[in-house]
């Protein structure tokens, strides 16, 4: 196999009690090989997610998270 992806994220602290992530991946080509023969092609998924979270409570730490990744894209292989 072999192939790549280009991904950022950033974090960011709202206040003193708030914080917000979110990241993402876009795929790039996916092949493969056999020896010098390409067996199949397709895409690393691409993804994003994000996340939140709140401490504002003594001693509690609440946090929610989502992502969507395209796993279609994989659907060559």
């Amino acid at each position: 196999f072999s192939g790549g992806a280009l991904s950022a994220g950033a974090s960011l602290q709202l206040s003193s009690v708030l914080n917000v992530a979110a990241s993402a991946r876009r795929g790039l080509d996916l092949r493969a090989r056999s020896g010098d023969t390409l067996v199949s092609k397709a895409r690393v998924p691409d993804r994003f997610g994000a996340g939140i979270q709140y401490t504002g409570i003594t001693g509690t730490s609440l946090a929610a998270r989502a992502e969507y990744t395209t796993w279609t894209n994989m659907a060559g292989l």
